[in-house]
């Protein structure tokens, strides 16, 4: 995000704004005087977090997981006494060691790869160079 904010990316910047904005009313509301923190601390939420029915649940394992466009595993969410459980579930054998990926895109090979890459540049500000995007023709 940093990155890309100093590249000039407009969204990036705005983000970025939102989160030190975000971080001074949460200074002030909670008398916490290291605005800093608190905006890196609401970037790791905005990124790392899962959408859920009522807002967003942070799981420390799967906020890891890096995306794909043809991932090698899925996800759900459960709700399950007063928590909520992630259930991550393989699309196949994996070989020892393998990577898991998910992605961070709903149906992610419906799209074309160029609306797969601007989904993943506007929300997340990467672009997207999964094996997917590698195999299909360039733009």
């Amino acid at each position: 995000l940093v990155s890309a904010a100093r590249a000039g990316d407009a969204a990036a910047e705005a983000a970025l704004e939102s989160a030190h904005v975000g971080a001074h009313l949460a200074a002030r509301a909670l008398n916490e005087p290291d605005e800093a923190a608190l905006a890196l601390a609401l970037l790791r939420v905005r990124f790392n977090a899962f959408p859920v029915d009522d807002g967003l649940a942070l799981f420390r394992l799967a906020s890891s997981l890096n995306h794909s466009c043809a991932p090698n595993a899925s996800f759900s969410i459960q709700p399950a006494a007063s928590t909520l459980v992630l259930q991550l579930r393989a699309h196949a054998d994996l070989e020892r060691g393998a990577e898991l990926t998910i992605s961070y895109l709903k149906f992610p090979l419906l799209l074309s790869r160029p609306d797969r890459r601007a989904a993943l540049r506007d929300a997340f500000f990467f672009d997207c160079r999964c094996a997917a995007c590698a195999r299909e023709t360039p733009d």
